[in-house]
């Protein structure tokens, strides 16, 4: 029984590392701005690939790509993913995607533990 439960975790684990995921290979363009009612936004890009999603823009400055994980399917896709940065700053970043929209969530916590609250919403970046 064991023997058999360590080989659906590995295959589970093999599963979710190896095989490429929905977001790979895609760019998004989005604006990320503070919760509240008269903020500026912030242009940020998002590219998905190989399991992982990069932030590049003033919001995630100094964050490392991280991994991403993903729930449900087209137009209901949903994803998650925690960049950290070496001064302990984590940003945890939750989507959706509907067709050539995302929108989500960001929580960044910065090294004191202090948490701010921001929304993202933006389009797929066209490739040439």
């Amino acid at each position: 029984m064991r023997l058999l439960l360590l080989a659906a975790a590995a295959a589970a684990l093999a599963y979710s590392v190896l095989l490429p995921k929905p977001l790979d290979g895609s760019v998004w363009e989005v604006k990320v701005r503070r919760d509240a009612l008269l903020t500026w936004s912030r242009r940020d890009t998002l590219v998905f690939e190989g399991g992982r999603v990069a932030v590049a823009g003033p919001v995630a400055s100094g964050v490392a790509p991280a991994r991403y994980s993903t729930h449900g399917a087209g137009d209901g896709l949903q994803w998650t993913a925690t960049l950290t940065s070496e001064e302990g700053e984590t940003l945890s970043w939750q989507g959706a995607v509907a067709g050539e929209r995302v929108e989500g969530t960001v929580l960044s916590t910065d090294a004191s533990g202090r948490v701010t609250r921001l929304k993202f919403a933006g389009l797929r970046k066209k490739q040439k």
